[in-house]
């Protein structure tokens, strides 16, 4: 944590497993290079002990805990994936952040303003700018440890130092 990983669509598409002509990719939903560094996880026993209840997208499910993220998102040259079903503008989504073992994402801060349901995740991040986003998950109450993932496939993993809240 708090350490800015670079993310190379180039370089990740290029890497190969060991004794493997196979592409070890981590499916990045981007072309270019965007630098992520998690700056902080806290773990709440609930959406509502976190104060963030009205602005969930999912019910909580039995036998979980709230574990929110605090994300640094840097754009140095890339462009999203995601098409924006009105205007054809090219975006970036938060679903390549990951907290397993479920995968849905209940609170996302950086939404779009006029985002469809399609593009809740959807977020602007402009060539050369920084954003400090908040990304929510369930996890099983269990302690941990958590672990987040960056990209389809667990290539890019940071072990998370969370910070327990009451």
């Amino acid at each position: 944590m708090n350490e800015t990983i670079r993310l190379d669509s180039q370089v990740d598409e290029s890497d190969v497993a060991p004794y493997s002509s196979v592409p070890a990719s981590a499916g990045l939903p981007w072309e270019g290079v965007v630098d992520i560094a998690i700056k902080h996880a806290e773990l709440y026993p609930s959406v509502d002990s976190a104060g963030l209840a009205d602005s969930s997208y999912l019910s909580q499910p039995e036998g979980t805990s709230f574990l929110l993220l605090e994300v640094e998102i840097s754009n140095i040259n890339a462009e999203g994936e995601y098409e924006r079903e009105a205007t054809g503008e090219k975006v970036f989504n938060i679903t390549f952040l990951k907290v397993p073992p479920y995968g849905d994402i209940p609170y996302f801060d950086g939404a779009l303003g006029d985002a469809t349901p399609h593009e809740a995740y959807c977020f602007e991040l402009p060539k050369g700018e920084s954003l400090l986003l908040h990304v929510g998950f369930f996890v099983p109450d269990n302690g941990g440890p958590y672990t987040a993932f960056l990209g389809t496939t667990g290539k890019y993993s940071v072990p998370l130092d969370v910070e327990e809240k009451g």
